[in-house]
């Protein structure tokens, strides 16, 4: 390396690579769907029990459809037969009148069933708006953490910056002095008397002690004598 080499090296702080808080829920896995699934239910969507709940498809109106047409029918047709009554006869009313007191028994049963699920779906709708409060806040406070986390992240970085630059001009100072000092010596001319001595400097793995004129005193006047003295080298030749 060359004698200034070095004032062409800077060092840097490696920059932060590690893992970064969440900005919000939408970032965390299951965010999102959790959020569809508020939306979707603040609109009536999904809320309640089911469609097949207020169906023929639900297990109480399926048994009782299944007891009716399987064993209250089969039993009365078979007593109106072994009677002997006809078409028209009160045998005959009473198979209309079986057929009406089932679809009582179903609607009264389908009016149940359709009231618990405007319930559910009620408390359902309820439980969103609640849930969509909870997420809001969560995000927000994620979302706060996430600004103080990146506002240190810059200031740290801010400083490094700063202690780089530093570094790099301190080594860079200490370069000079050393060439100074080297140009100086090229061309016979003495050490300073009196040089105060700066702190030694780590550079590479060694260390270097570094030196500097003292206060108030004037480089015109090394810079004259060097003159001075390469005048005289030269008449001397």
């Amino acid at each position: 390396m060359s004698l200034f080499g070095s004032l062409f090296k800077t060092q840097k702080t490696p920059s932060y690579a590690g893992a970064r808080p969440p900005a919000g829920l939408s970032d965390v896995e299951g965010g999102r769907d959790y959020y569809k699934n508020i939306t979707d239910r603040l609109a009536g969507r999904g809320v309640g029990y089911g469609e097949d709940y207020t169906s023929n498809a639900n297990p109480q109106m399926a048994q009782l459809r299944n007891q009716f047409s399987g064993y209250t029918m089969p039993e009365l047709n078979s007593e109106l037969s072994l009677s002997g009554r006809r078409k028209g006869s009160s045998g005959f009313q009473q198979i209309s009148r079986a057929y009406g007191d089932e679809a009582d028994k179903e609607n009264s049963i389908m009016a149940q069933l359709m009231q618990r699920n405007a319930e559910a779906s009620h408390n359902d709708v309820n439980d969103a708006f609640s849930k969509q409060g909870q997420y809001a806040e969560t995000n927000a406070n994620l979302a706060g953490n996430y600004a103080n986390f990146d506002r240190g992240l810059y200031q740290d970085q801010s400083k490094n910056i700063q202690a780089d630059n530093k570094y790099n001009q301190d080594l860079a100072m200490n370069d000079l002095n050393y060439g100074t000092q080297a140009i100086g010596a090229m061309f016979g001319v003495p050490s300073i008397p009196g040089m105060s001595s700066s702190p030694p400097i780590n550079y590479g793995g060694a260390t270097y002690s570094t030196s500097q004129p003292p206060p108030g005193y004037n480089m015109n006047n090394i810079q004259s004598r060097l003159v001075s003295r390469q005048g005289q080298r030269g008449r001397a030749y």
